[in-house]
């Protein structure tokens, strides 16, 4: 599958991609559960970030860090405002 193909499949399925995707939400939660407790100072990037469900709750736990997500599909990020 092409970069664009794959961004084009992703971004059909923005607006219900959370609805759909318990399982990869309840993993993510379970592994945010782990994280030690640090201070960022700086950047983060999330790459491949869709609809931000790590980024949200990294920018909250860690808010002094300025956060950067990247997604190949343009209405993931949207949907992740």
């Amino acid at each position: 599958m092409s970069a664009n193909a794959l961004a084009r499949t992703f971004g059909d399925s923005a607006r219900s991609y959370d609805e759909h995707a318990q399982i990869q939400l309840a993993v993510n939660r379970s592994l945010l559960a782990m994280l030690p407790d640090v201070d960022i100072n700086g950047w983060a990037l999330d790459i491949g970030a869709g609809t931000a469900p790590v980024a949200r709750p990294l920018q909250q736990r860690y808010p002094q860090a300025r956060w950067l997500a990247l997604d190949i599909s343009a209405p993931m990020l949207a949907e992740a405002k």
